[in-house]
């Protein structure tokens, strides 16, 4: 029988596999890339555990099944070996345990009624996701530039996942902005790649959910006075003060 932390915590075993295989096997990848591919793998994996184990959501359950699929299709451009073949046996079973009946009952069929907004968690994936994908995409190499703009995105999603100040402005504008700018100097495509996931990380964030997950659900209240009339005697008493609400002396 499969325990619920055994086929929760397989996506993260499979992603330190792969992350083992792409740096000990040869590949298309330069080796700043290719830290980069195999560093947010293991990010987006134990993400996934945790948000599995801990928070039970359906997402996390999702983004489990999606790392050990990225990781499958890494395999395909990296020379076969003994890395390759645990890392690709991990990986079919991390699918066919949160794919399967073992994480049923533990892991919600519903989303919270009080969780974030869809949009809000697709953007704080995405944000991580970004060194991964600008990685992969850097076959010819992944200069100073894209190496700035890859590791802000991150650091994007940390702020606004605390939903400190100006955590908005900084998914929204900010790191857009750097996306582009470090995108333009690093040029080639790993520059093109980096501007465009940059820019659709932005364009995610100003829909509405993204605010609404950013900002407290209670506000305060005005106080309302209340007349002497309507409040209960006990009370004018304790506060002392007479039936018509004025301080008795």
């Amino acid at each position: 029988m499969v325990s619920v932390f055994t086929a929760a915590s397989l996506p993260l075993l499979a992603a330190l596999a792969w992350a083992w295989a792409l740096v000990t096997l040869a590949g298309p990848w330069p080796r700043p890339a290719v830290v980069a591919i195999a560093a947010d793998l293991v990010l987006l994996a134990t993400v996934a555990v945790v948000g599995m184990i801990l928070g039970r959501s359906r997402w996390a359950r999702r983004l489990a099944a999606a790392t050990a699929t990225a990781g499958l299709a890494l395999g395909a451009f990296v020379e076969f070996g003994a890395p390759w073949v645990v890392a690709a046996a991990t990986s079919a079973a991390a699918l066919g345990a949160v794919t399967g009946p073992w994480l049923k009952g533990w892991v919600r069929e519903r989303p919270a009624a009080l969780g974030p907004p869809e949009v809000a968690v697709v953007l704080e994936i995405l944000l991580l996701a970004i060194p991964g994908i600008v990685g992969a995409a850097a076959v010819g190499g992944l200069g100073a530039a894209a190496i700035v703009g890859v590791a802000a995105a991150p650091l994007a999603a940390f702020w606004y996942a605390k939903t400190v100040k100006g955590a908005v402005v900084a998914v929204r504008l900010l790191y857009p902005a750097v996306a582009v700018v470090t995108g333009i100097f690093e040029g080639g495509v790993t520059g093109l790649v980096l501007a465009v996931v940059g820019v659709a990380a932005g364009a995610l964030a100003w829909t509405s959910g993204v605010l609404v997950a950013a900002r407290p659900l209670t506000t305060k209240a005005r106080s309302v006075p209340i007349p002497a009339e309507l409040t209960p005697p006990e009370i004018l008493e304790a506060a002392g003060l007479d039936e018509r609400g004025r301080r008795k002396t």
